[in-house]
């Protein structure tokens, strides 16, 4: 099922340098496309007034450099991501936090997006991978979908967390050569209506701008 023009539109004022691209594509899209929406999401004027085109730099290195729609009462956090952390995500045996947003208001707590990466080889399949990714974590599967975006194959998924305070993720990986990237949108569960398609919109329009076969 291909992405509606309206959605592709959206994508092209984020990323006009992408126009000649094909837009996103979902495959089994039934299964969670209220809970994890992929279609339009806003419109251009919308984008215009409510978000900003951030680029982002993670460890002073090119390579991972990256852009993503982020609204514009939010901002990015400072995080220290240590030297063996980034070695264990180059070694395939962690994700490594690449960026940290999250909105500028103290009301709302717990609401972040996030970005990942991890190395994995080319040979493990995307799928096999999140099927991994989920059975280590403590939380449950609320719905899923698969596509293709931009040429790349996506994975995508809810998670529900239990707690003090219950939490929703949506967890979207992407791979580009021998790198998987993870854009992660959470949410407390009574308020994930509200942020799901801040969480899509960053989730389908994050764009890696280093060497697809370098970092």
């Amino acid at each position: 099922m291909r992405g509606s023009t309206y959605f592709l539109a959206v994508l092209l004022f984020v990323f006009p340098a992408v126009f000649f691209l094909p837009d996103y594509q979902v495959r089994a899209q039934d299964e969670g496309k209220d809970l994890l929406p992929t279609a339009n999401l806003y419109k251009p004027d919308e984008i215009r007034e409510g978000f900003d085109r951030q680029e982002i730099t993670p460890f002073d290195d090119p390579k991972f450099s990256f852009e993503v729609p982020i609204p514009k009462d939010w901002d990015s956090r400072r995080i220290e991501t240590s030297e063996k952390e980034r070695k264990e995500a180059e070694a395939g045996e962690a994700m490594a936090r690449m960026a940290v947003f999250s909105s500028k208001s103290h009301d709302e707590k717990n609401v972040t997006i996030e970005i990942y990466f991890m190395r994995v080889p080319t040979r493990v399949q995307l799928s096999d991978w999140m099927d991994t990714a989920i059975a280590n974590t403590d939380s449950r599967v609320l719905a899923r979908q698969a596509g293709e975006y931009i040429g790349r194959e996506v994975e995508d998924v809810l998670l529900a967390r239990e707690g003090d305070v219950p939490l929703f993720t949506r967890f979207t990986a992407s791979r580009r050569g021998e790198y998987i990237f993870v854009v992660s949108g959470t949410s407390p569960k009574d308020q994930y209506p509200k942020y799901s398609r801040i969480f899509g919109l960053a989730a389908l329009a994050f764009h890696p701008l280093g060497s697809e076969h370098t970092p």
